[in-house]
C-alpha cells in the first residue's frame, strides 16, 4: 500500500497517508469493507497526469491492496482488479485492450503477484471459477493447465524429491524451524523462488 501510493504520488508515506496497512485487507471485496487507510483523491496520481495529457490508461491488478477500494483507480479509464488468474493473464488483459484501443500513447499498470509465496502453480480457485460461464471457465482452466507445465519447466532441479514443496504451510513451517531447515531446504527454496522469477520474466519479456 505505501510502496505503490509513493510511486504514483512521488510523495513520502507520511506525506500521503496510506501507510497503514488493513489486516483484513484480504476481506476487501466485502460489501462493508472499510480500509484502515486509503490514497486520498484528492491526490494528483501518475496515470491522473498522464490521462489529462492525452495518455490512454489502463490498470490490471491482483492482489489484495493495489485497488479501488485503496484510492488506486484515479485516472484509468480502464481498472480490472483480480480478475487475472496469473500473470499469463494479466499480460494477456493488457495486450488485449492495446489492440481493442490502438492509442497512440499510453500507460498500462500490470500488477502481478508472481513471485509471492507460495512457490508453486497456482491454479483459478472454485470462487473464480463460479463467476465463470461454461465456454469461459473451460478455456480458463487449460490455459491455467498449460501455465503449470510452463511453470514447472523452469525447476532447475526437477527430479528433486525433499520435503520442501513451497507451500504456505511447508514455508510457514521453515520459518518456525518446525522442520529442520537444512542447507538443501535452503537451496531447494532458492530454487522455488527462482523458478518463479524465470516463469513470471517469460511472460513480462513477451509483453514488452
Amino acid at each position: 500500500l505505501p510502496s505503490v501510493a509513493t510511486l504514483f504520488t512521488s510523495l513520502y508515506p507520511t506525506v500521503h497517508g496510506a501507510s497503514h496497512l488493513s489486516k483484513s485487507a484480504m476481506t476487501s471485496h466485502q460489501p462493508d469493507y472499510t480500509p484502515t487507510a486509503k490514497l486520498a483523491d484528492a491526490l494528483t496520481t501518475l496515470p491522473e497526469i498522464l490521462r489529462d495529457n492525452g495518455f490512454a490508461t489502463a490498470a490490471f491488478v491482483r492482489g489484495a491492496y493495489p485497488t479501488s477500494i485503496y484510492g488506486f483507480k484515479q485516472g484509468f479509464d480502464r481498472f480490472e482488479e483480480n480478475q487475472a488468474y496469473g500473470v499469463r493473464f494479466g499480460a494477456e488483459q493488457a495486450l488485449a485492450w492495446l489492440d481493442e484501443r490502438k492509442p497512440d500513447s499510453f500507460f498500462i499498470y500490470l500488477h502481478t503477484i508472481e513471485v509471492h509465496s507460495p512457490y508453486q502453480p497456482m491454479p483459478p480457485t472454485q470462487r473464480q471459477l463460479k463467476q465463470l460461464g461454461p465456454d469461459e471457465r473451460a478455456r480458463v482452466l487449460e490455459a491455467a493447465k498449460e501455465e503449470q507445465a510452463l511453470y514447472l519447466d523452469h525447476d532447475r532441479a526437477p527430479s528433486y524429491r525433499g520435503d520442501v514443496s513451497g507451500s504456505i504451510e511447508n514455508i510457514q513451517k521453515l520459518a518456525e524451524a518446525k522442520m529442520e531447515v537444512s542447507r538443501s531446504s535452503k537451496k531447494r527454496l532458492v530454487e522455488l523462488y527462482d523458478r518463479g522469477i524465470g516463469y513470471t520474466d517469460r511472460w513480462l519479456g513477451l509483453l514488452l
